[in-house]
């Protein structure tokens, strides 16, 4: 079977899609022929980004056309936010992966109306990947999208995550971060509004003093999210995009991951920090309530006071912390079990199978 992967315009931005797309490539890796397919151009000649009318002429017509040429027995769009594509494919199955919907909800409304715009092909799909039951519910209510034609196919944690460090590893990977004997709270993604970041800087700042500091790893605080935080004295450190054994050492160092999302499809920091026996402080907002199932302190995301209570408990109470780690490495473990090739071929299959018909 020949499937093309069509890719967002975004990834380096997009650090869940970008995970995603990684672990979809591993996961059917040698299953079947991949042809990926990513948009041209994708920045300037100077390595600089796409300015916006050169990225809305690429999104809106040079890359459907792009996808059009694309001969494959399934086509693969792995982000909802380009489901228009599959308006260019003919002659062949289209599957598209749908993360979460919470732009219908977010932003200007000339933003949300064209979200929804591109959205609305989905009801156009063979199948539909939802990548949680709240995010199929989501397809299925506000979409329009057959129910026959929504499946789950869950994200499963990487092994890596599951694995333990070398003796050593997380002190060593510590000290040259300066983090070794530091108590920290960890942020682990993008800054965007839903990850809710001002609330858990305002939550940081009730904790006086001794607030533990808010470690960032992935996309840097905002300017507005810094001045925030300065205005409130809560001391921040951005370290940026790090690789999966630094990431694994700062989970494991971390007092606790905070991750107060107002929406999440999956949530990916979530369950690589539940693998690591982490404590998690998060919300139960979209798919997380799924990911976490009673191995974490659920909050309102909208709670500041809940949100530092939740903080102040994890970093005062070891009992609280130690039951919190037993919980994260048993639900870890079941987040990494499965094969997510196998079902993910599945559905291409009944996908080729119906267009066939």
């Amino acid at each position: 079977m020949k499937v093309a992967l069509v890719h967002d315009f975004d990834e380096r931005h997009l650090f869940g899609v970008r995970h995603y797309a990684s672990r979809l490539r591993q996961a059917l890796d040698g299953r079947c022929e991949l042809i990926e397919v990513h948009p041209r151009p994708r920045g300037r000649s100077d390595g600089r980004p796409a300015g916006p009318l050169l990225r809305l002429f690429v999104k809106e017509v040079l890359y459907p056309l792009q996808v059009r040429r694309v001969a494959a027995d399934v086509v693969h769009v792995i982000d909802q936010s380009h489901a228009n594509l599959i308006r260019a494919v003919t002659g062949c199955a289209t599957v598209v992966t749908c993360h979460d919907l919470f732009p219908l909800a977010s932003g200007s409304w000339a933003r949300r109306a064209g979200y929804r715009r591109r959205v609305a092909s989905l009801a156009r799909a063979t199948r539909v990947i939802a990548v949680s039951e709240a995010t199929r519910a989501e397809v299925v209510d506000r979409l329009g999208v057959s129910s026959t034609r929504a499946v789950v196919v869950r994200n499963r944690v990487d092994e890596f995550f599951l694995s333990q460090p070398t003796a050593g590893e997380v002190e060593s990977i510590l000290a040259e971060l300066g983090l070794r004997e530091v108590k920290y709270v960890l942020h682990v993604g993008a800054s965007f509004p839903y990850k809710n970041l001002e609330r858990a800087i305002l939550a940081l700042a009730e904790l006086g003093e001794d607030r533990p500091l808010l470690v960032k790893a992935g996309a840097a605080l905002t300017a507005a999210q810094c001045r925030l935080a300065a205005t409130h004295g809560v001391r921040t450190r951005a370290l940026g995009e790090v690789d999966p054994r630094t990431l694994r050492a700062l989970y494991r160092g971390a007092t606790a991951l905070l991750y107060p999302s107002l929406h999440e499809g999956f949530g990916w920091p979530v369950a690589e920090a539940l693998a690591c026996g982490t404590p998690v402080v998060t919300s139960s907002a979209g798919g997380l309530r799924e990911v976490t199932a009673g191995a974490a302190v659920e909050v309102d995301p909208r709670n500041v006071a809940e949100i530092a209570a939740a903080i102040r408990d994890v970093t005062e109470r070891e009992e609280l912390r130690r039951e919190l780690s037993r919980r994260a490495l048993a639900r870890g473990s079941e987040l990494g079990g499965g094969d997510v090739g196998a079902e993910v071929l599945a559905v291409y299959r009944a996908a080729a199978s119906e267009s066939r018909t």
